[in-house]
């Protein structure tokens, strides 16, 4: 670690989301001893020091950061889908570089390498550079109707982020190695420290923290220049309404799409992420009744994979809200998604989400109250004491 280079970037931190990724599997239909297995996952871990040992302020040599407008292939063998992200463009094709060279097919002639290699944190930094203050076309794309960042869509590039770190630090440059499978197995944690604003750049930066026999973890951070101006806490609100969870419920249903399979040919889990955040967005518009402010995502299971064709129900609610600092109050929303077969009726379980909302400081201004929410029955104050029981715990 002592030949790392410090970065010379000041920009503060505005999350960390702290991603658990992936089983990557050998395409053998039967493994051999031969055979490599590993599992990329992302957890919440100590966040990184100021020093040199820092793989998020620390740059290799030869990195240099992706544009995020700087996507002009399509390698459909690679990456089949259609995306609306062009990050997630910039950051597949990037990928399709990492392995051009160095893959081989199963039962080919070329020798591997054999043993590991040993890397540092910093050779699979990855950085990339949302160009908003220049880039019209590309901060029309991210921009919200309250000129805001759209956060579905920045959860879908970090989920794109994460998979590019992970085939980044499994290349072997100059070197071969068999073909990999990477899917995302659940998200620990992404805070919002401040909101992020469409006229100012944005980078995203990531780094493979640890790695294990079958598995490894990595940590992202969305950085910003400073605004220069300080938030100021508002007094406090009246006393709130209540309502009862059931009253809170949204719903959205559809059937994915081959444009939205990822580089395996099962539905892309950044997708899903932003779909799920637009859904929990609108549940707490509706019932704050006024925009709503993304705070984080405490946690992301994916349970089970979606396949192209798959009829996928998303289901949210208002589990709870915080009021205890009447110039903060929280939403928590649950988005629980579905795989449905219509023709057995029969449904599975294969994400949940939890997300995190404030109100704008304007409606609070405003004298906008925050109901209360309660469960009805047994299973609603079960899921609701089970949520907050791991909040405690992540806090703590």
């Amino acid at each position: 670690m002592n030949h790392l280079i410090k970065s010379s970037s000041n920009l503060p931190r505005l999350f960390k989301p702290h991603l658990k990724l992936p089983s990557i599997s050998s395409f053998l239909s039967k493994p051999t001893s031969n055979d490599h297995q590993i599992t990329h996952k992302l957890t919440q871990i100590t966040p990184f020091s100021t020093t040199k040992s820092n793989p998020i302020n620390t740059i290799h040599p030869k990195d240099e950061p992706i544009d995020a407008g700087s996507s002009i292939r399509k390698p459909v063998s690679l990456w089949p889908g259609v995306y609306h992200s062009p990050v997630t463009n910039a950051l597949w094709e990037a990928r399709s570089k990492f392995l051009e060279n160095g893959v081989i097919e199963v039962g080919g002639e070329r020798k591997l390498e054999d043993g590991l290699v040993s890397k540092t944190p910093s050779q699979s930094r990855t950085c990339v550079e949302y160009k908003f203050s220049s880039d019209y076309v590309l901060r029309e794309q991210y921009r919200n109707p309250w000129n805001e960042i759209r956060m579905g869509k920045l959860l879908e590039d970090l989920d794109a982020l994460a998979g590019t770190i992970s085939y980044k630090h499994c290349s072997n440059p100059g070197g071969m190695i068999r073909p990999i499978l990477l899917v995302t197995a659940s998200v620990d944690k992404i805070l919002l420290k401040k909101p992020i604003r469409v006229d100012a750049d944005l980078s995203l930066v990531g780094a493979v923290t640890w790695v294990g026999r079958s598995s490894m973890e990595m940590q992202l951070e969305v950085l910003q220049p400073p605004q220069g101006r300080v938030f100021v806490d508002l007094p406090a609100l009246a006393d709130r309404d209540s309502i009862l969870i059931r009253d809170t419920c949204q719903q959205s249903s559809m059937i994915c799409q081959p444009q939205q399979r990822n580089v395996h040919g099962r539905i892309f889990g950044g997708y899903l992420m932003r779909k799920a955040s637009e859904l929990a967005f609108s549940t707490a518009y509706t019932f704050a009744g006024a925009s709503p402010r993304f705070v984080e995502v405490d946690h992301v299971d994916f349970v089970k994979p979606v396949d192209v064709g798959n009829f996928l129900r998303m289901k949210s609610c208002v589990l709870y809200t915080e009021l205890q600092n009447p110039a903060r109050p929280l939403i928590n929303v649950e988005v629980v998604a579905h795989v449905t077969c219509p023709e057995l009726r029969i449904s599975e379980v294969s994400n949940k989400f939890y997300f995190t909302f404030t109100v704008c400081p304007e409606a609070r201004t405003n004298g906008l109250k925050i109901r209360s929410v309660f469960p009805e029955t047994e299973e609603e104050a079960r899921r609701v004491i089970e949520r907050m029981d791991a909040e405690h715990q992540h806090d703590n």
